[in-house]
């Protein structure tokens, strides 16, 4: 619900925020964020990641439980030097170097300023999964956020829009979420002698935590290069354009990440219990389901996404192809990408890194390829490219090293489903939904209620295929 409500709000706020900025001031938002996304997933040095390892046995009062506070203590320079950088004069040097628009360096600042809390909130979120408790990050990260952010921008607009504007409420909203987390932590985390103890358990975490955390970073440059390869080759409006596509079409992965959010510590407790056949179960059983959810939002955005202009304005024009393309990617993430829990939760952490090296290589070869040439298509073609690469290398080294299979070939039915039925809804209303907002939700209303109910009709014979956990 946490998920559902924030990708809601995001939507709102994203499309609220470009329908006032226009797509040259949106893009410049939109590499502001990209660069912070980067840089909150390298600050916490995989902390987020390795604290669901450390803690998934710690029982309340414990050693661990004290050791956090340590931990994010280590993260927080780190975050203040990227500031100190911004300010210093990298912000300047990427203006007038890569991304040639007036501006461009104070929205980069001030954006910057919303790392420290992001960063201190990240290594909080992988503290509360670990102990199985993943609800004080979920309404930080997915509730308060995204709902100051929105608020804030509807005030700051009130004197003029601008995307110095966004940048401040995005700092700001960090900073409220983060306190919000840091009320709830200091109870289930709490300070005292045993803050400072460094054992033998927690200095064999920081020797992992750098490996989880460069896997992490390369995923998410690989995730970048084509929205950033747009920036250098096309300028800022095919950035915001790009970034409104890829706003629709994270719609699709809300189910995989809510289902996903205490699976790393299932599967670590599963694997350590040296139950591998239990791990296979978690991933197809969670590989399903979320296909089950996301196959109508993923048809349902390929058919009718490009229909954002009628609310964006003409300005905002998405080509239906390239959409297709990143749907397709989203929900390739969505069924597939769990198979790097069972390296990356199961001490395969390496072989999760060359792969995920190689699909940064592929990623970065391909942008620059295609990008320069064919602008957003080019950048959707490298992106499905990429994930598909790093999908097909990940599923060969899960069998060859732990034995099991992530992806259950069933996951693929319900997208097969959603299509069957809402091809037929497509071209029977496509000439009243081209100009009409109110007659494209109420063909995409009808295509997602007759989805549901032929589902909930065939759920017994999917039901029979699902694992148990033994």
């Amino acid at each position: 619900m946490c998920l559902i409500y924030n990708q809601v709000v995001t939507a709102l706020s994203g499309v609220y925020i470009a329908s006032h900025l226009g797509p040259a001031e949106y893009g410049v938002v939109s590499l502001a964020r990209t660069a912070l996304v980067i840089l909150a997933t390298i600050a916490p040095l995989g902390l987020d990641l390795s604290l669901q390892r450390y803690l998934a046995f710690a029982p309340p009062n414990s050693l661990q439980r004290y050791q956090v506070n340590l931990l994010r203590l280590t993260v927080l320079p780190l975050s203040v030097l990227i500031i100190l950088a911004c300010t210093a004069g990298f912000g300047s040097y990427a203006e007038a170097t890569w991304f040639p628009n007036s501006g461009f360096s104070a929205v980069l600042t001030i954006t910057m300023l919303a790392l420290p809390p992001l960063v201190d909130q990240a290594v909080l979120g992988g503290a509360f999964r670990g102990i199985m408790n993943p609800l004080p990050s979920l309404i930080a990260s997915y509730a308060v956020q995204p709902t100051a952010r929105f608020i804030l921008a509807l005030i700051l607009f009130q004197g003029g829009a601008s995307a110095l504007d966004v940048a401040y409420a995005t700092s700001m909203a960090a900073i409220l979420s983060a306190a919000t987390v840091w009320i709830i932590a200091a109870r289930a985390f709490p300070v005292g002698r045993k803050t400072f103890t460094l054992n033998a358990d927690i200095k064999q975490l920081l020797l992992y935590s750098p490996i989880l955390a460069i896997s992490m970073v390369v995923t998410t440059i690989t995730r970048s290069t084509d929205a950033l390869t747009l920036g250098v080759f096309s300028g800022t409006t095919d950035v915001g354009i790009y970034n409104v596509a890829l706003l629709i079409g994270q719609l699709i992965v809300v189910a995989g990440a809510a289902l996903g959010q205490s699976l790393p510590g299932q599967v670590a407790n599963a694997y350590k219990s040296n139950k591998p056949a239990d791990v296979e179960t978690l991933l197809k059983n969670t590989a399903l389901l979320a296909s089950v959810f996301a196959a109508p939002v993923y048809v349902g955005v390929a058919l009718w996404g490009n229909r954002a202009s009628l609310v964006l304005g003409a300005a905002f024009e998405i080509d239906a192809v390239a959409l297709t393309l990143i749907c397709s990617t989203q929900f390739a993430y969505v069924i597939f990408g769990f198979g790097g829990l069972a390296l990356s939760m199961t001490g395969h952490q390496n072989p999760e890194l060359r792969i995920l090296l190689v699909g940064m290589v592929i990623q970065i070869f391909a942008s620059l390829l295609l990008v320069p040439h064919f602008g957003i298509g080019g950048a959707a073609v490298s992106s499905l490219t990429t994930t598909f690469s790093i999908l097909f290398m990940r599923g060969i080294a899960v069998k060859r090293l732990i034995g099991i299979s992530s992806v259950p070939i069933y996951a693929l039915l319900p997208p097969i489903v959603a299509a069957a039925l809402g091809l037929p809804i497509f071209f029977v209303t496509r000439e009243l939904t081209q100009t009409s907002l109110a007659w494209t939700c109420i063909a995409g209303t009808a295509f997602v209620s007759i989805y549901f109910v032929v589902i909930l009709l065939g759920r017994p014979l999917v039901l029979k295929r699902q694992g148990k956990i033994t």
